[in-house]
């Protein structure tokens, strides 16, 4: 086997992921997606059977390659598998290659449809900017907007993070001005500048580098077999899920969620998940 030719073809994390979301790896489709010639993509395929052999079986009704239950089994899968499990990692390959796209009228057939969109997308040139300055330690002088101070102001910060927290992407940043750590939403950005340092020493910022395990439980106000479908969808049947986070993202996480943080007040149908360690998490909620 040609296995430098193998080598241009997809990467073995990417077959890893259309073996277990697919559940079948087939040279036609390997073809499709990459472009590659019958003999190449046999050899792309071959590569990966050389170094999974137990993953792999084949189906002559179907002519491909079909995932086995050791592909799926927990503790028997290869190291590289817990992340491949992820499926994002799936959909982002499918995005990279046009099958994952917004349906709308006249689209193509495609199995795989989104109903996701974004409002805002950043712009590159502020995106390319802050990434820039993260790397380098650089500040910025931002001119912002923000709901309790809508009109034009300065604000100087050394940008920490770029965070994508829903649908819209942030700057986690230490803020001069207040000498403590804020989120910037890169929407409300105007203008951007380098700047001087304006801080000689720089705290920690210590709600991110807090770990926060955020207990989700169905609603209370749930009735029986709602409670049951709440605890099959999100927990896999058991009582609760614990989900791990920072410190400063476990608001957006909630509110990603719809975990409820006042049962009283957020109900169901809206409110289908409630937050069941509120006490450890409350000091991390917006106030």
């Amino acid at each position: 086997m040609n296995t430098q030719a193998a080598k241009s073809g997809p990467r073995h994390d990417d077959l890893m992921r259309l073996l277990l979301w697919e559940g079948q790896l087939q040279n036609r489709r390997i073809r499709q997606l990459y472009g590659l010639g019958a003999v190449r993509a046999s050899q792309v395929i071959q590569a990966f059977r050389d170094d999974y052999p137990e993953l792999l079986e084949w189906d002559s009704k179907r002519k491909a390659f079909l995932a086995t239950a050791k592909a799926y089994a927990t503790g028997k899968r290869p190291p590289n598998i817990a992340t491949t499990l992820s499926l994002d990692g799936y959909t982002t390959l499918m995005s990279g290659i046009g099958e994952f796209g917004a349906t709308l009228v006249g689209e193509d057939d495609a199995p795989l449809a989104n109903a996701y969109r974004d409002l805002v997308t950043p712009r590159p040139q502020l995106f390319a900017f802050l990434r820039t300055c993260i790397l380098e330690g650089g500040w910025a002088s931002l001119t912002y907007r923000s709901m309790g101070r809508p009109e034009p102001h300065t604000r100087t910060v050394l940008p920490s993070k770029l965070v994508r927290a829903g649908r819209r992407w942030h700057l986690r940043a230490f803020a001069a001005e207040v000498a403590g750590y804020r989120d910037f939403n890169l929407g409300r950005i105007e203008r951007w500048t380098g700047a001087e340092e304006a801080v000689a020493r720089v705290p920690a910022d210590e709600a991110w580098n807090r770990k926060v395990a955020i207990r989700l439980v169905p609603h209370p106000n749930l009735e029986a077999g709602q409670e049951e479908v709440v605890r099959l969808e999100f927990m896999g049947g058991t009582v609760s899920r614990v989900e791990p986070c920072r410190g400063a993202l476990v608001p957006y996480l909630l509110q990603d969620f719809r975990a409820a943080t006042d049962v009283q007040r957020q109900r169901p149908p809206e409110y289908q998940l409630a937050v069941g360690n509120l006490d450890e998490v409350r000091p991390w909620l917006w106030t």
